[in-house]
């Protein structure tokens, strides 16, 4: 192992620095001699399980998902509240989540009229639970 004033050198970090970066790094765990693959990776999840950030950038991944289908849920609402003419599309009392087949369908079939609050303003609250709950459901069904 590099001594501090060898690492101090090379990366041009005071000493002090140093020294509390080393013994933050070694009680997470995460000094180790000759880890890879495998053992590296349960190296990883242990100290994640240690600092209580497992599963952090899953969770991250998963509310982006959510973020992203509700915009395009909400973009397609306003398109097909804009068009002209007779409106044709999915009613209110359809079953939302109910496809038969995984398919690419419009976010107004997936999930039904977006919902609004009494006064007609979108329910965005709702509307995100909605979401969730039927692309958890989808997932776990997978």
């Amino acid at each position: 192992m590099e001594s501090l004033n060898g690492l101090s050198e090379k990366t041009g970090y005071g000493t002090n620095f140093i020294q509390r970066a080393l013994t933050r790094l070694h009680s997470a765990g995460l000094l180790t001699e000759n880890a890879a693959g495998e053992q590296l990776l349960r190296v990883f999840e242990m100290a994640a399980q240690t600092l209580g950030v497992a599963g952090f950038n899953a969770r991250r991944a998963s509310r982006h998902l959510v973020d992203r289908e509700l915009f395009t849920w909400w973009n397609e609402e306003q398109e097909w509240r804009t068009t002209r003419g007779k409106k044709r599309g999915t009613r209110r009392n359809t079953s939302t989540g109910a496809l038969a087949l995984p398919i690419s369908a419009p976010a107004r079939v997936r999930y039904g009229r977006f919902p609004t609050r009494s006064n007609g303003r979108a329910d965005y609250s709702r509307a995100r639970a909605i979401v969730a709950q039927i692309n958890s459901t989808g997932r776990s069904a997978a």
